[in-house]
């Protein structure tokens, strides 16, 4: 498949007006996807909603398990994304402190949510165990 992909982008490459031609063909049938989409979700917007989200949603997942798994799978790249993640926690962290220092109650109030989402993931996981 990507040999014969390659060799068609060689032919349009060489023909100019057959790669515009063709470029004027891709978008047209991208207006078309999109003019489709367009009235599907007019139709019932719902049911369109769900299904993008549903697929977003799966492509992320496996997005980020094949991101984790190359991490896993490269010590240097672990602890290269273990420091950004460390530097990049760094400023937020001192800005929730600066909050924190100054409003006390909003603190107790993070902290709160903080338990209440811990709670609700644990619980979450255990029922996940469980099943």
């Amino acid at each position: 498949m990507a040999e014969k992909r390659a060799r068609k982008k060689q032919r349009l490459e060489a023909d100019p007006q057959k790669q515009a031609e063709e470029k004027a063909k891709q978008a047209a049938y991208s207006k078309a996807s999109y003019v489709k989409r367009k009235q599907k979700r007019e139709e019932d917007p719902d049911e369109e909603d769900a299904e993008d989200k549903a697929k977003k949603a799966a492509y992320q997942k496996a997005y980020r398990t094949k991101q984790k798994q190359e991490r896993e799978a490269d010590p240097d790249k672990l602890a290269e994304y273990r420091a950004k993640q460390a530097a990049d926690s760094k400023p937020y962290r001192a800005k929730l402190k600066q909050e924190f220092e100054a409003d006390p109650e909003k603190e107790a109030e993070y902290k709160a949510k903080k338990a209440a989402i811990d709670k609700a993931y644990k619980d979450k996981l255990k029922q996940k165990k469980d099943a």
